[in-house]
């Protein structure tokens, strides 16, 4: 249980910390290297899961409130960080919903403005715009059942080192189909296939 006069210190404590990760994601550290590594890791979580910093965020703040916090202003400056790291997160939010617009002027640019009347139709749907709460809800793993990872194909030798890449493609029957390239991360020195770029 939280005590009301260390309520409105310890909500104005963690309304920092939530504002750290929203400023983070906003302008991130790139001088030093050790710190900008921590830096790129706190805010690709927290562009990529907006949503969900904003939920944490707003649990905690109804914990706070209903303990007592905006009793002492220590609570109402700490109230007020967390309303100006929401405005942050929500333009987090509005980059990111962004893209949807780059990648379908990308694909039409591409494929010309009628390249959906080329896709199957049953397929198509799948594509209709909407909100999947299912993967805000569930963001990892990243998975789907109608898709089969085809791991380790072989697709040259350098010195005697095989180079593999892996396959995702529908578990259905289909032909016609587009090939994409996914590069994961990693600078080409490091990371790995089996965690970053999954489509």
């Amino acid at each position: 249980m939280i005590s009301a006069g260390a309520a409105p210190w310890l909500f104005c404590g963690g309304s920092l910390v939530g504002a750290w990760f929203t400023y983070n994601a906003l302008r991130p550290y790139h001088r030093a290297a050790r710190r900008s590594v921590a830096s790129f890791f706190a805010g690709w979580l927290t562009t990529e899961l907006a949503l969900h910093h904003f939920v944490w965020q707003l649990l905690l703040t109804a914990v706070f409130v209903w303990a007592g916090a905006l009793a002492a202003w220590p609570g109402i400056v700490g109230l007020a960080i967390t309303l100006a790291s929401w405005a942050g997160l929500a333009q987090c939010y509005r980059v990111a919903r962004g893209a949807e617009a780059v990648v379908e002027q990308a694909l039409c640019d591409g494929l010309g403005r009628s390249y959906r009347e080329e896709i199957f139709p049953e397929v198509r749907e799948k594509f209709a715009p909407a909100i999947d709460w299912r993967q805000i809800l569930l963001p990892l793993p990243v998975w789907h059942p109608g898709v089969e990872r085809v791991r380790n194909v072989v697709y040259n030798r350098v010195d005697e080192k095989a180079l593999a890449l892996d396959v995702y493609r529908p578990r259905a029957e289909m032909s016609g189909c587009p090939t994409l390239l996914q590069i994961h991360g990693g600078a080409w020195i490091l990371g790995s296939k089996n965690e970053q770029g999954i489509p």
